[in-house]
């Protein structure tokens, strides 16, 4: 169920292929007049491997465009637990599961993000982007910046334990392109940078809810310019 305008007139938007445990609504992204809703636990003909739904606002009502499926997943991967959009683009993550190699054999895959392009209504799959060694929660919490995609770790180990980093992708048409990852400069230990993320074309904002730089768990928040794809 998907409430899309003032609760005094809510609208429910049920899509057909719901079941128990679709978990429709579990994430959700929205871009002009377009919104797109995360089912980690819809599909169940492929062990509710995820799915995740592009509808369109047309007036007063919200039409159902887009049905978007990981497509390689044999196992539960929970595809649609987190979801971004931007005017171009979508992400969706999977949070990982079984999928077939190139030769078609059956490899364990510990959570992808899968990236799409979209032109108004039309979603075409560009590529996957499969979490680096030590980025433990990759994916919980996404954003566009124009043709930038980052993408929160808030349990990332690559350096301090558990201090948390964002990754950097620049989307292509034909391919997605790893700029590697950005952290603040006082970020240490169990800090969990990049919980939580916003931006626009000229700036990201990181939360970082376990700092304790003014006390236990005071938090803080990292906000970088942005130019030319990196801070």
């Amino acid at each position: 169920v998907l409430l899309l305008c003032a609760p005094s007139n809510a609208q429910h938007l049920c899509n057909s292929d719901m079941h128990p445990g679709s978990g429709m609504g579990q994430a959700l992204a929205v871009s002009g007049d377009f919104a797109l809703v995360g089912a980690p636990g819809a599909d169940p003909q492929v062990s509710c491997s995820g799915e995740a739904w592009l509808f369109e606002r047309v007036g007063d009502a919200w039409l159902e465009r887009s049905r978007i499926t990981p497509g390689d997943a044999l196992n539960p991967v929970r595809f649609g637990t987190e979801v971004a959009m931007s005017e171009d683009w979508i992400a969706v993550l999977a949070l990982g599961g079984t999928i077939r190699d190139a030769a078609g054999s059956p490899i364990s895959s510990p959570g992808r993000i899968h990236v799409f392009s979209r032109e108004h209504r039309t979603v075409v799959r560009v590529a996957s982007v499969q979490a680096p060694a030590g980025a433990a929660d990759f994916g919980t919490e996404m954003c566009f910046l124009g043709d930038m995609l980052c993408v929160g770790t808030r349990h990332d180990s690559s350096g301090a334990s558990h201090a948390g980093a964002v990754h950097l992708y620049k989307v292509r048409v034909d391919g997605v392109d790893d700029l590697g990852s950005v952290q603040g400069a006082s970020v240490g230990a169990f800090d969990h940078f990049g919980t939580s993320l916003a931006g626009d074309e000229g700036w990201l904002a990181v939360g970082a809810p376990a700092d304790d730089d003014h006390g236990p768990q005071s938090g803080a928040v990292w906000e970088t310019p942005w130019s030319n794809g990196r801070s």
